[in-house]
């Protein structure tokens, strides 16, 4: 195919210097045309050669004038070779592809097989990346998501806890190592009465930054304020959109009404309804379908020991402009142990952990990890199975087609084409299975 295309492109350059030479000859047939005439009329030759120069006018401009002409109509051509060219490769392309549906239909059992192995080993590979994807690499639906970052603490044994609610109030501080500080939980089931039912809901909470942080904004109403979130905070509540759909029929009087969640005996005045998409950031979580500020988990009965604190919120956190992982941790290491008091409820000096926030959290992504090794192991054994399948079943068809192409290459055939035709029920094949 590659000599052909070299081929076809010194044909054209060819036919270009061609019809320059043309040219060339024509302007100089000419001249002496003209001074044959006036040598015949008596005068001499230099005379006769100026004089046919002069009746000629520019030769240079006329040389000029018939170059851009010769250009013009070699590039007339060039574009002609061109679509001829591609109106040719296009044409062989869609024999073959007949050609390749044909043998395929005529030996059905190959093409099925075929199709059937790479079609599981795509699937078993596609499985395994996307839960890969959405545990450790899918970053938060957020702007600038690559400069979200969680913060944690080590606890011994390889792992990480989470600094809560005061651990954020003391990295808020560090106002040259992080732009934004958000606290968010999910989710805990409460139940939930609203206009006279009780059900149960699942129950996420957040600071004031964490919808900012996010980018988004409320469909009804607003989010929390700083105050609704301070030390006590304010009895609030934020319903998801599928329940203020489901259970206030998308009235927008919903704003402003009252419901009472199991663990406490305070009335939560409804502020805001989130977006429409929007259900929570946790990957593995369950869909929340309401939130509370994030220093009222004891308030709705949240169990709070040392062990594990009611404000034991996810920290995150949006790095300063030019700010990498690695020196927001360098930043925050003097705080490691004001973290490990008011995180884990001891002095010990804990040095922090930066990480790149992604949509499971590190607790999840731990208790996952072994099962992503797994299938990742799996999908990688399959696909070399499919592989060595694949080559069998191609090897032995094409010994069996051994005098089939023999033929072809007897009546004519250019060796380039019928690779062309194997490649092309290659892809096929290919496109089939995947």
């Amino acid at each position: 195919m590659r000599r052909r295309f070299r081929g076809l492109f010194r044909h054209l350059a060819d036919r270009a210097d061609l019809l320059e030479r043309e040219w060339d000859d024509e302007i100089a047939s000419h001249i002496a045309a003209r001074l044959e005439q006036l040598q015949a009329g008596g005068m001499t030759p230099d005379a006769a050669r100026r004089e046919a120069l002069r009746l000629f006018g520019d030769v240079e401009a006329a040389r000029t004038a018939s170059s851009t002409t010769v250009a013009q109509r070699a590039a007339r051509i060039r574009s002609r070779e061109r679509r001829e060219a591609v109106r040719t490769m296009l044409a062989g392309l869609l024999q073959d592809t007949k050609l390749a549906l044909r043998a395929l239909r005529a030996r059905p059992s190959f093409a099925v097989a075929t199709t059937a192995t790479l079609g599981l080993a795509i699937a078993a590979a596609v499985t395994a990346f996307s839960f890969a994807d959405a545990i450790f690499l899918r970053p938060l639906p957020a702007p600038n998501a690559e400069r979200l970052v969680r913060v944690h603490l080590p606890r011994g044994n390889g792992r990480l806890t989470q600094v809560g609610e005061e651990g954020a109030a003391l990295l808020r501080a560090r106002k040259d190592v992080f732009e934004q500080i958000a606290a968010e939980r999910c989710c805990w089931t409460k139940f939930v009465r609203e206009r006279g039912t009780l059900d149960q809901r699942f129950a996420g909470f957040a600071s004031a930054e964490f919808f900012r942080m996010l980018g988004l904004k409320p469909a009804l109403g607003r989010f929390f304020l700083p105050s609704e979130t301070a030390r006590y905070g304010e009895p609030v509540v934020i319903l998801s959109y599928a329940l203020w759909e489901r259970t206030f029929s998308a009235d927008p009087r919903a704003i402003g009404e009252h419901v009472q969640l199991s663990g406490s005996d305070r009335d939560f005045t409804i502020v805001g309804v989130a977006p429409q998409d929007f259900v929570g950031v946790s990957v593995g979580a369950a869909p929340a379908d309401l939130w509370l500020p994030s220093t009222m988990a004891a308030a709705v009965g949240i169990k709070c020991e040392p062990a594990l604190p009611c404000d034991d919120m996810d920290v995150l956190a949006r790095l300063a402009p030019g700010v990498t992982e690695r020196q927001a941790a360098a930043g925050i290491s003097n705080l490691g142990a004001a973290l490990s008091r008011v995180a884990i409820g001891d002095d010990s000096l804990r040095r922090p952990v930066v990480q790149r926030a992604s949509g499971a959290l590190v607790t999840t992504q731990r208790a996952y990890s072994p099962l992503a090794r797994l299938l990742g192991a799996i999908a990688g054994l399959l696909l070399l199975i499919a592989c060595a399948n694949l080559s069998g079943l191609l090897v032995v068809r094409g010994v069996s087609r051994e005098r089939e192409i023999a033929l072809r290459r007897s009546l004519g055939a250019p060796r380039m084409r019928i690779v062309q035709q194997l490649l092309v029920e290659s892809g096929i094949l290919g496109v089939a299975g995947g």
